[in-house]
């Protein structure tokens, strides 16, 4: 079912009426929180992305092939929906982006150590989740 709706969703997953207009609000909504996930390292980009792709498809598959199209965006979705997989190098870039941004805002801000203790811990589990995920090659 999920690769059919990759290529044209059927009639039976489509909305319409108040529910499209819904469900185009909620990929706006996702689509907007991906893109703050794309510069904020704590907030993550692809659940949202995938969230919105969801929301896309079933009310307006024009506007999903459009986003679909989106090199930066567009790239890994298609990735994990058809491959379920992540390329190499956008793993590299999630690792040195997370670590990077983390240890600089750690070093730069005078905040007390429990909260760094939690980044750290979170920063870990975001690391985790992500060496977890398999590559394409």
């Amino acid at each position: 079912m999920c690769k059919n709706l990759v290529n044209s969703p059927d009639e039976s997953t489509r909305v319409r009426g108040l529910w499209k207009v819904v469900y185009i609000f909620l990929a706006t909504v996702f689509f907007v929180s991906g893109m703050f996930g794309v510069v904020l390292p704590v907030l993550p980009t692809t659940p949202f992305l995938l969230l919105m792709s969801y929301f896309l498809i079933r009310s307006s598959p024009w506007l999903y092939k459009r986003f679909i199209r989106l090199a930066i965006v567009g790239t890994p979705i298609r990735d994990w929906r058809e491959k379920r997989g992540v390329r190499r190098h956008v793993k590299m870039v999630a690792y040195v982006m997370i670590l990077g941004v983390v240890v600089i805002t750690l070093l730069s801000t005078q905040i007390g150590l429990l909260i760094k203790v939690s980044t750290l811990s979170l920063v870990a589990i975001g690391i985790g989740v992500i060496w977890r995920l398999p590559v394409l090659d």
